[in-house]
């Protein structure tokens, strides 16, 4: 809910109405970061764009803070996408199946048969968050912060076999990070490559998206990836970061609202999957589609996908009848969205 008043927030400014766009309110935009960014509420990224041509963008904030030095943020600098990742997952998947390579209907004991249910779970229920694969996570121990600690696949699918299902497949609904951590395997499996691989063959390299990739590490500033930050009221301090490989094909991946802007506008160009399969990952149940997410505007549906971990997040919107994307990537939550 949060996520959709804030698009609200944004479509508003851009004086976007039902029926046709209306010109760019370019002025009101500048305004609202401006505000932001004085009273320390925002840090991030925008991008709107049309039809693939940008219309506005705007950085807000600083990538890197050291002391007194602050190193401006701007629409360059790279973001940690969170669950947006997802949509690229989603998309690679059924490439696959486009292949013939992969069923949406195949069950997930034909790739990790000792995942409880697997014999009844199907690629789809997986993609659709409806596997009934709980949400895994190592134990707080005397280590501390047990997320910034790196983890094999083959620990974290150790956990995940471990893990006692929420329910039976199909019966219900429930966002599943682990779902898509083995939608990530299948990919690796069935490519023969790793994850990063198969993104930069199938969507990065194919469409041109220069900002995109998988993270292997931490934040990198000389990759100028942007650190992620906590507003204290007095000062800006540095947050521990969720080390990516727990995340993988949940949410790895890095990149750029610009980019972003352009990997929706090419998959909704039917350029990355076939319209057939786009109509599939646009077909809504429970507020989920196949790694793809509704939202409401003045009676228009975008869709898209948001993401978040840390302190960082991003968020991803497009309304196909007007071609309309709209990117956000931010390295500072602050102020409640709900009230922006």
């Amino acid at each position: 809910m949060k996520i959709k008043i804030l698009f609200a927030t944004f479509l508003t400014l851009a004086s976007f109405t039902a029926g046709h766009a209306q010109t760019l309110d370019k002025a009101k935009l500048d305004q609202f970061f401006v505000r932001l960014a004085e009273t320390n509420k925002a840090m991030g990224s925008l991008t709107i764009a049309k039809d693939g041509n940008i219309l506005y963008t705007r950085a807000i904030g600083y990538s890197q803070i050291n002391g007194t030095e602050k190193r401006p943020l701007t629409a360059s600098n790279r973001f940690r996408i969170g669950s947006i990742t997802k949509m690229f997952t989603a998309t690679m998947i059924l490439q696959l199946v486009e292949e013939g390579k992969l069923k949406l209907i195949e069950t997930l004991d034909q790739f990790v048969p000792q995942v409880p249910n697997a014999q009844k779970i199907t690629i789809a229920q997986i993609l659709g968050h409806r596997s009934g694969i709980p949400n895994v996570r190592r134990d707080q121990n005397s280590q501390g912060n047990v997320s910034t600690i790196p983890i094999t696949k083959d620990e974290m699918l150790a956990l995940i076999v471990k893990g006692t299902p929420d329910f039976e497949p199909d019966t219900k609904h429930s966002y599943s990070n682990s779902g898509y951590f083995l939608l990530g395997l299948i990919l690796e499996k069935l490519t023969g490559k790793p994850y990063e691989e198969a993104l930069k063959e199938r969507i990065t390299s194919k469409i041109g998206l220069a900002d995109t990739y998988i993270a292997t590490g931490n934040i990198d500033v000389n990759k100028n990836e942007s650190l992620t930050y906590l507003n204290t009221g007095s000062d800006w301090k540095q947050m521990p970061e969720t080390h990516p490989s727990i995340l993988f094909g949940a949410g790895a991946i890095v990149s750029t609202p610009n980019d972003l802007a352009k990997f929706i506008q090419a998959l909704f160009d039917v350029k990355l999957i076939s319209q057939e399969s786009l109509n599939q990952m646009k077909t809504i149940r429970d507020g989920d589609g196949l790694g793809m997410e509704p939202f409401t505007f003045a009676g228009k549906t975008f869709y898209g996908h948001t993401g978040g971990g840390d302190n960082y997040g991003a968020w991803l919107a497009y309304l196909p009848e007007e071609k309309l994307a709209v990117a956000y990537t931010t390295n500072a939550k602050v102020y409640p969205v709900t009230n922006m």
